[in-house]
């Protein structure tokens, strides 16, 4: 009895690192566009973790390359080869003179098909998502609205499977982006609980440790 009691303490030690891993994220993100917290709390008597879809409130930047889409819509970017999907809309141009998102992707056109341009001083964005380069259309963004993600890491997600998948024409904002819905207080505040949780856990785990040990000295007539 007191073994499996020490192999729950454990075990809750464990999850609370875990925790304080997600909140730790949280907080690293906080100015990261298009962000989603991890929330933990009491969900059907069962503490757990879960993503944070709300969308996060729009944040005017006065940048031109700067856009945002409306609550659901997701913009495409190449990831390994592959099309993902991404809520970060702080375009970029990498030194070959692709379209990046800020960490990095390359954003997708309708066609599935990488953007190029001439400077990002030359670039401008409409608010339905046609891209000019030197005052040319040469690309519209690739938007779709999806009604369940999987979260592939940071801003990047894939569809659940089944889901329901539509593209997306409505009107982008230009020159703000969608801001992280990280709160800054709430992550402060689960931390801390995730801390005590975690020495709790540890002290009873130490306390029944000892137990065994005086039981097991008591039997060896120590």
């Amino acid at each position: 009895m007191l073994v499996k009691g020490i192999q729950r303490m454990t075990n809750g030690v464990v999850d609370e690192f875990v925790r304080a891993r997600a909140v730790a994220q949280n907080q690293a993100n906080l100015d990261t566009p298009g962000f989603k917290q991890t929330l933990h709390g009491v969900r059907q008597g069962v503490l757990d973790r879960w993503r944070d879809d709300t969308h996060g409130p729009l944040k005017e930047t006065g940048r031109g390359l700067d856009i945002a889409a409306p609550p659901g819509v997701y913009f495409e970017v190449e990831k390994d080869g592959q099309a993902v999907l991404t809520t970060r809309g702080d375009l970029r141009m990498d030194p070959q003179g692709f379209l990046t998102v800020g960490s990095g992707e390359k954003i997708l056109d309708r066609a599935g098909n990488t953007i190029k341009v001439e400077s990002l001083d030359s670039t401008t964005i409409d608010q339905s998502g046609n891209v000019y380069s030197d005052r040319k259309i040469v690309a519209t963004l690739n938007r779709v609205r999806v009604d369940e993600v999987d979260q592939l890491g940071g801003t990047l997600f894939t569809p659940k499977v089944d889901t329901k998948i539509a593209e997306d024409t409505g009107e982008l904002s230009i020159g703000s982006l969608t801001a992280s819905n990280a709160d800054l207080t709430r992550n402060q505040t689960d931390l801390i609980a995730t801390i005590h949780r975690a020495q709790i856990y540890t002290q009873a785990a130490t306390l029944q440790d000892g137990t065994i040990d005086r039981a097991i000295r008591a039997l060896l007539g120590n």
